[in-house]
């Protein structure tokens, strides 16, 4: 299965896109426009289109920081 074959081969590169301002509502809006690579990572990617996180410092970059390194 997918997940074995996984575990056999972790990944080595992560890919993270991050859109400000864009709902959740609108994911769903586009997905049947998507094709080629941004469709392939929808599909086959882990997608959390309601994700949050809580930091100190509601700035863009300092946010995006933080939800790529785990540092506060």
């Amino acid at each position: 299965t997918t997940v074995q074959a996984a575990e056999r081969h972790p990944s080595k590169l992560v890919i993270m896109i991050m859109i400000d301002q864009f709902g959740a509502t609108y994911l769903d809006r586009v997905r049947p426009y998507l094709k080629g690579g941004l469709k392939t990572l929808m599909r086959r990617g882990a997608v959390f289109p309601n994700g949050v996180h809580r930091y100190a410092n509601t700035a863009t970059c300092p946010g995006h920081a933080t939800i790529v390194t785990g540092t506060d």
